[in-house]
């Protein structure tokens, strides 16, 4: 394992922070993006069962989130983030015949904002925790949120940073199956950021597009239309991406919207990306 360490566009001094895991003979490398109130920690149990898959995974702590550097809840933004990785993945081509991206619920919107203001670049797109939708309402986004500086390991934070109010996680899985190290490895997120989400959740990508799986749980209780079939789920996204794009869509079966410790969804990934 390796910690790395890129600039942050615009920003002077401010860094945002990786682990890079590069097994022996690595099939190609995986960029991992990780949703609100997550860090890179979200995707460790995946992570490794990749690396044992023969995959290279670099899993990133956001600009202001993990171990990056603090920012102003007014500083992260989603081109920040693109043109972060924009540079990046350029770096991994050096080291790395194939590269996909992946990105979970809000980290799937980044996902999507990089593909369409850098085309060409991936060789394919992972979507998880996230389908397109129609309209807000669509998105039952936790009403449960507060200033996260109201909770003491928050305190240094501006008010401008949210996170989940305590004991209220519950609503990322099915009931009763909130893993431990949630609610102490939970982090923040920030206005700019949920608002630019919004707009690329109900935004068709129209720039050339490499092959696309989306990877959602089928009891979802944040994406409404997470529930339903797979092929009236694929009907519907078809819209969302230039046509002819590959488009694969998985629901797992009593998983909720977070994914991380799903055998299913890391079986159906890895499948998906050949492994």
């Amino acid at each position: 394992m390796n910690e790395i360490t890129v600039p942050v566009p615009g920003i002077d001094g401010a860094t945002a922070w990786g682990r890079l895991c590069v097994p022996d003979h690595p099939r190609g490398v995986q960029v991992l993006v990780h949703g609100a109130t997550y860090t890179h920690e979200y995707w460790s149990p995946y992570a490794e069962r990749a690396h044992g898959a023969g995959w290279a995974t670099l899993a990133l702590d956001r600009p202001g989130h993990g171990r990056s550097t603090p920012l102003r809840s007014d500083q992260p933004s989603a081109p920040m983030l693109a043109t972060l990785l924009a540079g990046l993945i350029t770096d991994l081509r050096g080291e790395f015949a194939r590269v996909a991206l992946a990105g979970h619920s809000s980290g799937a919107a980044a996902v999507l904002y990089f593909a369409q203001h850098h085309p060409g670049v991936v060789d394919a797109l992972v979507l998880t925790g996230m389908t397109h939708v129609l309209s807000r309402d669509e998105i039952a986004f936790p009403e449960h949120m507060h200033p996260a500086r109201e909770e003491e390991r928050f305190a240094s934070l501006d008010g401008g940073w949210i996170t989940t109010v305590p004991g209220t996680r519950g609503v990322f899985y099915p009931p009763g199956e909130l893993p431990q190290w949630e609610e102490p490895a939970k982090s923040t997120v920030c206005a700019a950021e949920t608002a630019e989400n919004e707009a690329m959740w109900a935004t068709p990508l129209t720039v050339p597009c490499p092959p696309v799986l989306m990877l959602a749980g089928s009891d979802d209780r944040l994406f409404h239309r997470a529930r339903g079939t797979e092929a009236a789920l694929l009907a519907f996204e078809r819209d969302y991406f230039p046509a002819g794009t590959e488009i694969a869509v998985r629901l797992v079966p009593d998983a909720g919207h977070s994914l991380a410790e799903s055998e299913s969804a890391t079986n159906a990934l890895l499948e998906w990306l050949g492994a």
